[in-house]
């Protein structure tokens, strides 16, 4: 009798075996009946190069196992797993949209190669644990993005690189975002791209290297774990509620910015900035400085602005709040060929062992301290020197305990509200009550 399997076994297989060497061939797989790409729930779309545009709302889970040369592919699912690459087509850019009804989890790299448009969405969470890379070149007319959104918690757990592909990197929660490496900038001709980051809170596990502007925000606390780098025009790091830490360098160099470093902000509106490492305002072509507010401040670490040409900018400390303490066990520069002013405003302020230079070859910038509420305490060494001023005004008391030095035609003025202590402070001018 006749074994009908065995008849139709090499059938199938030939069969199979065409249509393998057919996704292999480069064929291009039509999207117009959904049914092409995948069955089932979850619906497992192989490695395929999608047909474009190539638009489908799956009613169910979506497991891309890979595409390849996308041009574009939007694609909705109850929850959405990139489990292999998705790469664009080679030189050309593309357009990539998955968006998820729950969870959305990146584990095979994506990789587009052009100016390029990523828009990745989650009514959950996001987690990647593979890169992003977008490259590009001189910018486009067209209007391109890497675009991460969720409700829910984002988790960056790898490298997203965007040499020139888009024209701007945004990353937002309604939750908190934990956040690996990120480079942003451009390698060709064109304006650099921005970085947004917009959170809960915001946790920095990864350096950021970026050289347009650069903006991050969060209503309860951002942690700073990594260095950031940055060459433009500003950096600005805002928190609404709670304290900002600074645990890595920050360094803002001016190298997509004509060599002006740009100015360095951070803000924690009811909460606290607290820089436990160096923050540097460094430009060849000068710089516009740092400026740090919040309910209160502590500078445990270095502030530095300096430039070779010109000044680095101003160093500003502005504590506004309920509280309204600055305490600085650090260093405070303001450095160049020519110096830049410090300033630092509060209810109450304590220098304690810590070190003021605002001097230069060519001049001596002003140190000045208002404390509207309480009092000054500056113990450690202020230089600023040549002819500078320092200046120390509080509605308390006012005590020195340390070498004030401003140089031949400068000033230092000490005015209080209640008493004026010198201790063994050593002073190059005679003190005087105000300085111009």
């Amino acid at each position: 009798m006749c074994d009908v399997r065995r008849l139709r076994t090499p059938g199938i297989v030939t069969l199979a075996l065409l249509v393998a060497l057919g996704a292999a061939a480069g064929a291009q797989v039509d999207c117009s009946d959904p049914d092409n790409l995948c069955t089932g729930d979850p619906c497992v779309i192989p490695v395929i190069e999608p047909a474009s545009p190539c638009v489908v709302a799956f009613p169910g889970e979506l497991i891309i196992e890979g595409l390849r040369n996308v041009e574009n592919v939007d694609f909705s699912a109850l929850k959405i797993t990139v489990a292999g690459s998705v790469k664009g087509r080679r030189g050309t850019g593309g357009q990539l949209a998955l968006r998820s009804s729950g969870d959305l989890d990146l584990n095979g790299p994506i990789q587009f190669d052009g100016e390029s448009s990523i828009t990745l969405d989650a009514i959950d969470r996001i987690t990647q644990t593979a890169p992003i890379r977008m490259s590009g070149g001189d910018d486009t007319p067209v209007d391109s993005i890497l675009s991460i959104h969720a409700q829910s918690p984002i988790s960056l757990q790898a490298p997203i690189v965007n040499t020139g592909g888009a024209d701007a990197v945004e990353i937002g929660s309604f939750e908190g975002i934990n956040v690996s490496d990120i480079t942003n900038r451009r390698r060709g001709a064109g304006p650099q791209p921005s970085l947004l980051i917009g959170g809960s809170r915001i946790n920095l596990n990864g350096t950021v290297s970026a050289d347009g502007p650069v903006d991050l925000s969060a209503e309860n606390d951002i942690e700073v774990r990594e260095p950031i780098r940055v060459g433009g025009p500003h950096l600005t790091i805002d928190v609404a509620e709670a304290p900002l830490t600074v645990e890595a360098p920050i360094t803002s160099t001016g190298r997509a910015n004509g060599g002006r470093c740009g100015a360095i902000t951070l803000r924690a509106g009811k909460g606290v900035p607290i820089v436990d490492a160096p923050i540097v305002c460094a430009g060849r072509a000068g710089g516009d400085g740092i400026r740090l507010s919040g309910d209160s401040i502590r500078v445990n670490s270095t502030l530095k602005t300096v430039s070779k040409d010109e000044t680095g900018g101003d160093i500003v400390l502005e504590a506004g709040g309920s509280f309204g303490v600055v305490t600085v066990t650090g260093d405070i520069l303001a450095r160049g060929s020519r110096p830049g002013d410090v300033v630092v405003d509060g209810q109450t302020i304590s220098f304690e062992d810590a070190t003021v230079k605002s001097s230069s070859r060519l001049g001596g910038g002003a140190q000045r301290y208002t404390a509207t509420d309480g009092d000054i305490l500056l113990q450690g060494t202020f230089n600023a020197a040549k002819g500078g001023t320092i200046q120390a005004t509080a509605t308390g008391n006012v005590t020195t305990d340390g070498a004030f030095a401003v140089g031949t035609g400068g000033c230092i003025g000490l005015s209080a509200g209640g008493s004026v202590s010198l201790g063994s402070s050593i002073f190059d001018q005679t003190p005087t009550t105000s300085c111009p």
